[in-house]
């Protein structure tokens, strides 16, 4: 197998190859097989070692990788298969018709140094298609075409045809596509870099979808170059951008089409060409996405047709309306309403370097039950709206106004795309807006019942307030997920007090009012607050601490004071003056004036140390005795097994002054001592001395 090469080559004709023919023909029908003459003739050679094009076969490229060959089925349908495969050139000459490539992994075509210079060659006779497909890729470097697809049918739709479905890089010296047929782009990519002279070289260019980059680096470098009778360039879908010194996209005796769905950005930097060229035909702008620049000062031309027009705008998509934008440059593009166009006698020309096309797209509504949604367009000058529809270009801003019927809530906004309505893209619902994308869409909304307020809960139901002072009354909504939880706030008295709508109630004077605080939403709950602004109580505690029980206000309503407290003293009462000699318990609800009040203290003392009088045994329980004395609330009660109390220690405390110690042991000596205490306001016990320890057998 000789190195890196894979090459078909066509039999060279001699005077006599009628009659080889003839026999192959009579042999073939003497076994009984259906190849045709044109199959016969078919030959495969991979690295420069000849394979049957009718045996299945397999091989490893010189360079790497593996191939393997599905032979044809009759005269149909041979697929090749490159798994990272590292080669030269691909050849099949007479092919017998259809011819699949299938890509996986990595492969390499390198033909630089070949003379020949191909990177694939295929040649047949009959009509067919090439097609290159699969989920690997494929770069080729050429030392002259890329990838060439030949057919004695050439010009229309019975000749060779390229269809590519696949990730393909081709870099040569020109030609990286080259036929006399079609080059149909699917899908994939298809990057491609010519050195001298022109980077697409085919009758018919047509793309479908799928991402290409052409760039003819050469001074006689056109990007995509469609020669021959009825040649045409189709731009339906995909990305298409071609850098090129000359003609970014030219058809010689054919029509450019750019059509819906399609982006091309064509740029030329020679000073004599147009990006966009048509010699004998004209351009057909049909909605698709166009940038052209030339150094030419024509960013297109085209000749006239016998309705001395040499451009068309919508003429097959007449519903679509475009954007124009025309400049020196592609970065000083200014809107205008048409593009700026110049006559001559035969043929007619952009006025700009650059201009670019784009569609407007349509943003309609879908009419619906309870809810109405108008459209409008933001853009200044070429905005529109409000309406049931509006245009405009990928990128501007769609503002949807949204007004649901009663009792009824928006709960989703969405547009979808006219051709595909099962895909939902949804609008935030707190801006209500959304950039125009590049296909026609319908606006829907999605509604549900309100929920309503249920109740309304307030943090205070009664409130007593001086006259002056403010407070919040704050609410609490039930349910939780009611879609209007606003409410009102009213006062039944504004003389007394006032409220804002916040919730804040300011006393204006003594008497009563009502705070009403009312849902929103329609359902008309309500709860209320009854207020009262009374007057004044102030409390001098003298160091103790007030019970939250007594009223800084109060209006019509009896006082009972409580007590304060204050630790290590007794409370003894409320007075009215300094002196303490006006004492008060409480408030009659007549009254009608402010308070002050100052509380009285006694430090409380710790008791005197007590007397146990008599301490009596009756089997596991003693019986104790205790003398009465004055400041005292209570006694605590130490009983042991030991005179200084550290064996089975045990208390308890009593009011009374008798006691019965319980769970003494039979026969064991207890030992008794005792100490009084005193309570103060806070409730804490203050004890005094131990009393002499008493033994009990």
């Amino acid at each position: 197998m000789q190195e890196g090469r894979i090459f078909m080559v066509r039999p060279r004709k001699v005077k006599y190859i009628r009659n080889i023919l003839m026999l192959a023909i009579a042999l073939l029908m003497l076994v009984g097989m259906k190849n045709t003459v044109f199959a016969e003739t078919a030959t495969l050679t991979i690295d420069g070692s000849n394979v049957n094009p009718y045996v299945s076969s397999s091989g490893k490229g010189s360079l790497g990788g593996t191939w393997s060959f599905v032979p044809a089925n009759g005269i149909k349908n041979a697929t090749l298969t490159l798994h990272n495969y590292k080669g030269k050139e691909i050849d099949y000459s007479y092919a017998p018709g259809d011819f699949d490539i299938v890509l996986l992994g990595n492969n390499v075509i390198n033909s630089i140094t070949n003379t020949t210079g191909f990177g694939i060659y295929y040649e047949s006779d009959g009509i067919y298609t090439i097609s290159i497909k699969g989920t690997g890729k494929l770069t080729i470097h050429s030392f002259y075409h890329g990838i060439e697809f030949d057919s004695k049918y050439s010009t229309n739709d019975q000749g060779a045809k390229l269809v590519l479905n696949a990730n393909v890089t081709i870099h040569c010296d020109g030609g990286a596509l080259r036929s006399g047929g079609k080059a149909y782009i699917n899908s994939g990519t298809l990057n491609i870099v010519a050195n001298s002279f022109n980077a697409v070289i085919v009758n018919q260019f047509i793309q479908n979808g799928g991402n290409v980059t052409v760039t003819g680096k050469g001074p006689y470098s056109a990007g995509v170059y469609l020669g021959g009778e009825n040649s045409r360039f189709e731009a339906n879908g995909g990305t298409l951008v071609v850098n090129s010194f000359r003609r970014a996209i030219e058809a010689y005796k054919g029509d450019l089409y750019f059509n819906e769905g399609s982006h091309v950005t064509a740029t030329s930097i020679d000073s004599w060409d147009a990006a966009l060229y048509s010699f004998y035909g004209q351009i057909h702008f049909n909605g698709g996405e166009v940038k052209a620049y030339a150094k030419a000062f024509n960013a297109f031309y085209a000749r006239k047709d016998p309705n001395n027009r040499f451009v068309y705008f919508g003429d097959f998509n007449p519903g679509r309306k475009m954007a124009y934008f025309e400049g020196t440059h592609f970065n000083t593009l200014t809107r205008v309403d048409c593009l700026s166009l110049g006559n001559g006698s035969m043929a007619g020309y952009s006025l700009a370097d650059a201009i670019y096309i784009l569609p407007k797209w349509r943003a309609s509504i879908n009419s619906q039950k309870n809810v109405v949604i108008k459209l409008t367009n933001l853009t200044p000058k070429y905005g529109s709206g409000p309406a049931n529809s509006v245009t405009g270009i990928r990128g501007e801003t769609v503002k949807v106004s949204v007004r649901c019927a009663k009792g009824k809530k928006l709960s989703a906004l969405y547009y979808y795309q006219v051709k595909e309505p099962s895909k939902k893209t949804y609008i935030d619902l707190n801006k209500k807006t959304f950039p125009m994308p590049d296909y026609d869409v319908v606006v829907a909304a999605k509604v549900r019942d309100t929920v309503k307020v249920s109740k309304i809960k307030l943090s205070r139901t009664k409130a007593t307030l001086r006259k002056g002072k403010s407070f919040t009354l704050r609410t609490s909504i039930r349910p939780s997920n009611a879609d209007n939880k606003g409410v009102t706030y009213k006062s039944s008295n504004k003389r007394v007090a006032t409220v804002s709508q916040r919730g804040v109630i300011t006393a204006k004077r003594n008497g009563t009012t009502t705070i009403i605080v009312m849902s929103k939403d329609g359902g008309r709950k309500k709860a209320t607050c009854r207020l009262s602004v009374g007057y004044q109580i102030d409390y001098k505690l003298n160091g103790g601490r007030n019970p939250k029980f007594n009223p800084s206000t109060y209006y019509k309503k009896k006082i009972t004071l409580k007590d304060p407290i204050r630790r290590g003293y007794l409370f003894k009462g409320w007075y009215t003056n300094r002196r303490m000699t006006k004492k008060i318990t409480g408030i009659s609800k007549r009254s009608k004036k402010n308070y002050t009040l100052y509380a009285k203290w006694r430090k409380v003392k710790a008791p005197t140390a007590p007397r146990t009088t008599r301490a009596v045994r009756s089997g596991d329980r003693i019986a104790v005795t205790l003398k009465k004395q004055k400041n005292t609330d209570g006694y605590q009660i130490f009983y042991a097994t030991n005179a200084t109390f550290t064996n089975q220690v045990k208390s308890v405390s009593t009011k009374k002054l008798t006691k019965t110690l319980k769970g003494c042991k039979k026969g064991s000596k207890y030992y008794i001592r005792v100490r009084a205490f005193q309570k103060d306001s806070a409730g804490k016990r203050i004890y005094g001395a131990y009393s002499r320890v008493k033994m009990v057998k």
